[in-house]
């Protein structure tokens, strides 16, 4: 008798020690998957908009004598900001949409969490 093997794949993602050869963690089965997880890149960009703010103003030097900060206008800033706000918004979207059209939540419970999870728009 022959016996049928079924292989199912999971996705997951390991979760561990920054800046080790090594990555030690825990598994963390993840839903969705509709957009190949793309929509956290969104929150990425949207950190280094934020890491970019931080620094604007910075004026002490790097290792090779140049200032950190870029010392963008205060408009200029005011837009990174809304940048950053609309790519974690973008983010929450797509993640609704994508358990949606995944199957891992229905039509009421993505309204639902549509309303918790999506902030409004800019607000700064």
């Amino acid at each position: 008798m022959r016996t049928r093997v079924a292989t199912v794949g999971i996705y997951f993602r390991v979760d561990g020690i920054r800046n080790s050869g090594s990555r030690i963690g825990y598994l963390e089965f993840m839903s969705g998957g509709h957009f190949d997880y793309a929509q956290y890149r969104l929150n990425d960009i949207a950190s280094s908009i934020d890491e970019l703010i931080a620094s604007n103003d910075d004026t002490s030097l790097n290792e090779y004598g140049d200032t950190r900060g870029a010392g963008y206008s205060n408009e200029t800033i005011e837009k990174f900001k809304e940048a950053s706000e609309t790519l974690r918004r973008a983010e929450a979207m797509a993640q609704r949409v994508d358990w949606l059209v995944s199957g891992d939540d229905g039509e009421e419970s993505f309204h639902s969490r549509w309303a918790k999870e999506v902030p409004e728009g800019y607000s700064r």
